[in-house]
């Protein structure tokens, strides 16, 4: 496996999360003192984060190539070449001869041949997959022996990622107004039958090959973006899911392809799907969540995807639906979005962290707010009208009888703030915490015992706070990995007439291959406490 050229400005190897941090603006917002919440329930009153022992109870990694959003899924068992437009690249070489059918599409010709086979589908955002599962090559070939899978507007603008079987490579094309530019060649030898993909997400193409025994990332490119970028208004959906055919002589055939939006190599940044008054959104045993869905190349390669966990069986990680942020001139993948339920039943307000375009504005992250866009659980969906919110990252949002909520990262550490209307306009700080210079994120709110806290994670602990960002002790949980920020989402889940309290979190163990894809999703539970934490109402803040 080798890792292709180029750098994320938001991974390891460039702009880091505390870096962004330590970049952004001074919260423009007046700061005061917070005050206590209100009181529990007679059920839970009393009880307190600083009470709750979590052991770890699941860990995996939900790696998937594919998402389940699929727009192309063709096992060429009848004759569907009347689908595809068949383009022509290279001038002097023929189409060939396409036949499919019985399981196979096949493409042949006595002379040089070049097929590329467009789609009619295409996906909305710059987060797409083209797999195909190649039967059978030439074999004897000495210049074209090629399979090719990728986006295509026409024979002049294309991105596609390739494996030549002749000269035991792959690479990656762009074709950006007829200029072609070869990218991240790379020795690499499969044999047929093998599956075989590639990626667009954000501003990096994938090549990944599986030959028996797993996805192996085989080159990766951060510049392709540079030369074309499918994240610009309206991009994304004129480039078709497509697949190409190319040789000396002789035949090619594939036994499927299949194309949609990308799935992840693996999760971070959990974040719960809240009703209004900040009890976890549960429908039929199932606890609603979003998560960034790692790329291959850190920040600007990964999204935001919505998840839903079994309460029954803590393995069941299903993704249910993805959220796309258009600002800015562009469709892009932010992270880490927290969705409120709206008061007035009118769908889901959205907060997410802008790091969609890292790689274009480098160190300038921030919290954006967009207004209820009807039901974002399922399905893809682009959310319009995203507006600056807070200045900071991993927003938690709540809404409750005295007005908005959130916990952030800000430049001077874990922050709560406060607000009349949900786009944090004229918000007022509650408090901020420097944590004795010792760096924490992934900040959270959660109830517990009827109180409000915030909670936030460092390479040493999980931190709990009152609603005036004051410190109130560290929670009794594994934070994984050493010299990395954990981030603790706290939820109560019901448990018959009790209360199971889950620690859902993350690590930064790798895809091998590719960098930023962290992590494993892990689950800690604290076992179960007298009567439903939100038996009552939410109560207020302050």
């Amino acid at each position: 496996m080798s890792a292709g050229p180029g750098t994320d400005p938001g991974d390891a190897h460039g702009i880091g999360r505390r870096d962004l941090v330590k970049l952004l603006a001074a919260a423009g917002v007046a700061a005061a003192a917070g005050s206590a919440v209100a009181a529990a329930p007679a059920s839970a009153a009393g009880l307190s984060p600083l009470d709750l022992h979590f052991t770890e109870v699941q860990k995996y990694r939900p790696f998937a190539v594919l998402s389940p959003f699929v727009n192309l899924d063709d096992a060429f068992t009848a004759d569907t070449g009347a689908r595809y437009d068949v383009l022509q690249p290279s001038p002097g070489e023929t189409t060939g001869h396409l036949a499919v059918g019985d399981g196979r599409l096949s493409v042949g010709a006595d002379r040089p041949f070049y097929s590329l086979l467009c789609s009619p589908t295409a996906q909305d955002a710059a987060y797409s997959t083209v797999v195909v599962d190649v039967e059978s090559m030439i074999g004897d070939a000495a210049g074209q022996d090629s399979v090719f899978a990728g986006l295509v507007q026409d024979e002049r603008n294309y991105v596609l990622g390739w494996y030549n079987n002749a000269a035991k490579a792959v690479g990656i094309d762009v074709m950006a107004d007829g200029v072609l530019t070869g990218r991240s060649v790379t020795a690499a030898s499969f044999t047929a039958p093998f599956r075989f993909s590639f990626q667009y997400t954000g501003n990096t193409g994938v090549v990944i090959a599986d030959t028996g025994a797993g996805w192996d990332i085989v080159v990766w490119d951060a510049g392709v973006a540079g030369l074309l970028d499918l994240r610009l208004d309206g991009a994304a959906p004129r480039y078709r899911n497509a697949f190409g055919l190319r040789g000396d002589a002789g035949t090619i055939s594939l036994g499927r392809v299949q194309a949609g939006y990308s799935g992840r190599t693996g999760l971070r940044d959990p974040n719960l799907v809240v009703e209004d008054g900040g009890a976890p959104y549960i429908r039929d045993g199932k606890l609603y969540l979003t998560a960034t869905a790692a790329g291959t190349n850190g920040f600007v390669s990964s999204h935001t995807a919505v998840f839903t966990l079994d309460l029954a069986d803590w393995t069941q990680l299903a993704e249910v639906g993805k959220v796309f942020v258009h600002r800015d001139g562009r469709v892009l993948g932010d992270h880490s979005a927290r969705l409120v339920a709206d008061p007035a039943g009118s769908g889901f307000h959205t907060y997410a962290c802008t790091f969609g375009d890292g790689d274009v504005h480098p160190g300038a992250a921030s919290v954006v707010y967009a207004p209820p866009q009807g039901d974002l659980l399922t399905g893809v969906h682009v959310v319009q009208g995203a507006t600056r919110a807070l200045d900071g990252i991993d927003a938690s949002v709540v809404h409750l009888a005295d007005g908005w909520y959130a916990a952030y990262r800000a430049q001077a550490g874990p922050t709560v703030a406060r607000a009349v209307t949900p786009d944090f306009a004229g918000a007022t700080v509650l408090g901020g915490n420097d944590d004795g210079g010792v760096y924490h994120e992934g900040t959270k709110l959660q109830r517990v015992g009827g109180q409000w806290y915030m909670l936030s994670g460092s390479e040493q602990d999980f931190r709990v706070y009152d609603m005036a960002a004051a410190t109130v002790g560290t929670l009794d949980a594994p934070t994984g990995s050493p010299g990395w920020c954990a981030q603790p989402l706290l939820t109560p889940v019901p448990d018959g007439e009790g209360t199971r309290w889950l620690l859902i979190t993350f690590n930064d163990v790798q895809y091998p291959g590719c960098d930023g894809s962290m992590g494993e999703f892990r689950v800690q539970s604290a076992g179960r406490t007298p009567g439903w934490e939100f038996g009552s109402d939410a109560g207020s803040g302050t």
